[in-house]
């Protein structure tokens, strides 16, 4: 099946210094096609992620602050940050 081309519309992003470069180092070694479809892919990760959340808030509620402290916590010892409170 053939991708379907989208209409696009160039923008100015600012990124910390570290994240440009990275990106950048990225497409210059051919690990990504370019530095704009990194951009998009991770903008349309981010909308990917949020309309999910927004379907799961709808249909059970909005979670308790309790578990999403509780979930922040679990994520801050995993990445080794710890409590987030």
């Amino acid at each position: 099946m053939a991708s379907r081309q989208r209409a696009t519309k160039k923008i100015t992003v600012t990124l910390p210094i570290e994240d440009a470069e990275a990106v950048e180092r990225l497409a210059a070694s051919g690990q990504v096609e370019s530095v704009s479809r990194y951009v998009t892919e991770a903008v349309a990760f981010r909308r990917a992620r949020e309309d999910g959340l927004a379907v799961l808030e709808r249909r059970f509620g909005k979670p308790p602050e309790y578990a999403l402290q509780w979930a922040r916590d679990l994520v801050g010892r995993r990445l080794g940050q710890g409590p987030t409170g």
